[in-house]
C-alpha cells in the first residue's frame, strides 16, 4: 500500500514480473483493511509515510485482523530507528528503504514468503499437536477408568473368594487327617486336591496384598531384622524341589546386616524372587544368593543361571499381570520349570520394597544368560 499511485505501478510492474507472487494494490488505509479481512494476504507492504495514519499504526491493525500477515515497511532512512524499533516490538517483519531497488524488494519479499509458510506450518503442526494431546488426554481417561475397573476386580475377586476357599481348604485338610483306611488312589487323590488349595489359597492371598499395597491401604509391622533368617528358612522349604530338579544354591548371606522392616511382608518378596529364580533355571542349573551392605544400604542379589530376560522387558517386568513368557504354554506351578503364575509377584515385590524405602530392579545381558534380582533396603543402625 502506497498513497503515492506511482509508487504502486512501479511495484506493481516488479512484481508481474516475478510469476510467483499476486500483487493487490491500494492507497487507502481503510480499504487496504477491507483487503486483509475478504481475502488471505499472506505479505502486505506499506509506506511508513501517508496522510491518513502512519505505516506502522496500519500494521498494528492488521495485526488484529490476520496476525500471521507478514508485514514489510517502505521507509526514509530517516526513519530507519523507528523502523528497528518496530521490528523489535514484532510489529514488522523488514523494511526497505527509499530509494527502493527491484532486487532488493523482489530479496525480502522471497524471504518474507519463507517466513509466512514455515509459520503457517508452525501453526498446522500446533494444532495436530493439540488434536493429539486431547486424544491422550481422552486416552489417559479411559485407562485411569480400566485400571480402576481393574482395581475393584481384584478387590471383589479377593474378598469373595477367600471365604469359600479357606471353607475347601479346611475341609479337605479335615479329610487328610482322617485318610486311614483309603486307599493309595484316594490318597494321592486326596494330597492332590489339598495341594490345589493351598497354592489357590496363595493367589488369593497375593490378590489381596497387591490390592492393598496398590490402594495404600497396608499396614506395616517394622522390627530389626537380620534377612539372613528368611533366606534360611526359605531355603530350607525348598530344598525338596531343588533336589528334585538337580539346581545347585550358592549362599553368601553373612550374618549381622540388619535392617528395620515388616518380616512377613519381606518374607514374602523373598519367596517370590527364590520361586522366580527356581521357576525360570532348567534342570541342573544354578542359583546364587547374596547380600553386601553398600552406602549405607543392604543389597540382596538373586541370581540365576536361567532362561534370562530381554532388555526392553527388564522394567515392564515389574508391571501388574505382566508375565515374560508365552500365556499360550501357561501352567501354574511355584516350583516347575517355566511354571506360570498370576503376574502379581514381581508387581507386589516392589510395591512392599517401596513402602520399606527401598529399591528393586532387575539385570540380564539377555535371553539364556540368567537373570540377577536386586533389592536394596536402608541399613538399620543402632546408634
Amino acid at each position: 500500500m502506497d498513497d503515492e499511485v506511482r509508487n504502486l505501478e512501479a511495484l506493481e510492474r516488479v512484481f508481474r514480473r516475478e510469476k510467483e507472487f499476486s500483487f493487490t494494490k491500494t492507497t487507502g488505509a481503510r480499504q487496504a483493511l477491507e483487503i486483509v479481512r475478504q481475502e488471505p494476504i499472506h505479505i502486505i507492504i506499506t509506506d511508513q509515510r501517508m496522510p491518513e495514519i502512519t505505516g506502522i499504526e496500519l500494521l498494528n491493525k492488521v495485526i488484529g485482523i490476520s496476525p500471521d500477515t507478514v508485514r514489510i515497511m517502505l521507509t526514509a532512512y530517516t526513519e530507519i530507528p523507528e523502523m528497528l524499533d518496530a521490528i523489535n516490538k514484532g510489529h514488522v517483519y523488514g523494511y526497505i528503504t527509499k530509494p527502493w531497488d527491484a532486487n532488493s524488494i523482489v530479496t525480502l519479499v522471497r524471504q518474507a514468503k519463507k517466513y509466512y509458510d514455515l509459520l503457517t506450518e508452525k501453526r498446522q503442526l500446533d494444532r495436530e499437536l493439540e488434536i493429539k494431546n486431547e486424544l491422550l488426554r481422552k486416552k489417559n481417561e479411559d485407562l485411569k477408568k480400566y485400571n480402576e475397573l481393574k482395581n475393584r476386580f481384584l478387590v471383589i475377586t479377593s474378598h469373595e473368594l477367600r471365604t469359600p476357599a479357606a471353607i475347601i481348604t479346611g475341609a479337605l485338610e479335615l479329610l487328610n487327617q482322617q485318610k486311614e483306611g483309603l486307599d493309595e488312589p484316594l490318597q494321592k487323590l486326596l494330597r492332590n486336591a489339598l495341594n490345589g488349595a493351598f497354592r489357590l489359597n496363595e493367589i488369593i492371598e497375593t490378590f489381596f496384598e497387591t490390592v492393598r499395597f496398590k490402594s495404600k491401604e497396608y499396614a506395616l509391622h517394622p522390627a530389626v531384622i537380620d534377612p539372613r533368617t528368611i533366606i534360611t528358612h526359605l531355603l530350607d522349604q525348598t530344598k525338596q524341589y531343588l533336589m528334585d530338579r538337580k539346581i545347585e544354591v550358592v549362599e553368601n548371606v553373612p550374618s549381622g546386616i540388619r535392617v528395620m522392616a515388616d518380616q512377613r511382608k519381606l518374607y514374602l518378596v523373598f519367596e517370590n524372587l527364590m520361586s522366580n529364580a527356581i521357576k525360570y533355571t532348567p534342570d541342573g542349573g544354578t542359583i546364587q544368593i547374596e547380600a553386601y551392605r553398600k552406602e549405607g544400604d543392604a543389597v540382596y542379589v538373586f541370581r540365576d543361571s536361567g532362561i534370562g530376560i530381554p532388555e526392553e522387558e527388564l522394567e515392564k517386568i515389574f508391571d501388574t499381570f505382566y508375565q515374560l513368557e508365552n500365556i499360550q504354554y501357561h501352567h501354574t506351578s511355584r516350583h516347575q520349570f517355566m511354571g506360570g503364575g498370576t503376574g502379581l509377584g514381581l508387581s507386589l515385590c516392589k510395591s512392599i520394597v517401596r513402602a520399606h524405602g527401598g529399591k528393586i530392579w532387575a539385570a540380564s545381558e539377555g535371553t539364556g544368560k540368567g537373570s540377577s534380582f536386586y533389592v536394596s533396603l536402608p541399613l538399620y543402625n543402632n546408634p
